[in-house]
C-alpha cells in the first residue's frame, strides 16, 4: 500500500531487524531531502531508504488508512452513517449499528419510494438527494470525535 508519511510519499512493507520482520515504510519520493530526513528515513542499504516503524507508528499508520475505507454520510442533518466493508451502520446512542445498506444508495440517487415503480419521478428526486451529505473523516471527527470513529473498527 502507498501512503503519504509525512510528506513522503512510500510504500509499507516490512523489513528484517535482527532475524525479525519489522514494519517498514520504503521511500519512493518526497520534494526534497530535508522532508526524508525530518520524517525519520534512513539509509537501510546503501541507496536503499526507508524507515522502521515502531508498533505504535504502525498502529497510527494503519488506523488512519482504514478510516479512509470508511464513508461518512449526515442524513436529515442529524443522522450519522458509515459504509464499511460493503455494509452500512448508524450512529445511534453513541454505538455503531448495522443498517438496511439502501438507506445510503436510496437516498444518493434520490429515490423516492411513495412514487409508483414504474414512475419516471421515482428516481432523481432533488429533496431526497439534499437530505444527505457526504462528510470527510476530518469533518466527522470534528463534529463526533475520534473516539465514536475508532469504534466501527470494533
Amino acid at each position: 500500500m502507498e501512503i503519504n508519511y509525512k510528506g513522503v510519499l512510500c510504500r509499507l512493507g516490512t523489513y528484517r531487524v535482527n532475524g525479525e520482520d519489522k514494519p517498514t515504510l520504503y521511500f519512493i519520493s518526497s520534494p526534497d531531502d530535508e522532508t526524508m530526513y525530518k520524517a525519520g528515513f534512513e539509509e537501510l542499504h546503501y541507496g536503499f531508504w526507508g524507515k522502521v516503524l515502531t508498533d505504535e507508528e504502525y498502529k497510527g499508520i494503519t488506523n488512519r488508512e482504514e478510516e479512509k475505507d470508511c464513508k461518512f454520510y449526515l442524513v436529515e442533518n442529524n443522522r450519522l452513517f458509515c459504509t464499511y466493508n460493503n455494509e452500512t451502520f448508524e450512529l445511534k446512542n453513541n454505538e455503531w449499528i448495522k443498517a438496511n445498506n439502501n438507506e445510503i444508495t436510496e437516498r444518493l440517487m434520490g429515490y423516492d419510494s411513495s412514487e409508483p415503480s414504474d414512475s419516471p419521478y421515482a428516481i432523481g428526486n432533488t429533496d431526497i438527494m439534499s437530505s444527505i451529505k457526504e462528510l470527510t473523516l476530518e469533518e466527522t471527527i470534528e463534529k463526533y470525535g475520534e473516539k465514536t470513529i475508532r469504534k466501527i473498527k470494533k
